[in-house]
């Protein structure tokens, strides 16, 4: 195990969902469960998005800005509740 800290890109895809591979999931996981200070950074980031998905799924959030980024796809796409 690697004792570099994770990215945020990596983290950021975590928090999404959108790390689905065991052989990707599993060193993240291990990481995560070692390291506070990644820790504390997912926790920003899930934080955000969880911040985000409300937003949008409440109508407080302008789509149009995020439809050219394609965040948004991400965030309804792995949504699971307000």
């Amino acid at each position: 195990m690697s004792t570099e800290h994770l990215s945020d890109h990596s983290l950021e895809r975590y928090c999404l969902g959108l790390v689905t591979r065991e052989g990707e999931l599993a060193p993240l996981e291990e990481h995560l469960l070692c390291c506070p200070a990644c820790v504390e950074r997912a926790e920003n980031i899930q934080d955000y998005v969880d911040l985000m998905r409300r937003a949008i799924i409440l109508g407080d959030y302008d789509l149009a800005v995020e439809r050219r980024t394609g965040l948004t796809s991400h965030l309804l796409g792995s949504f699971r509740g307000v």
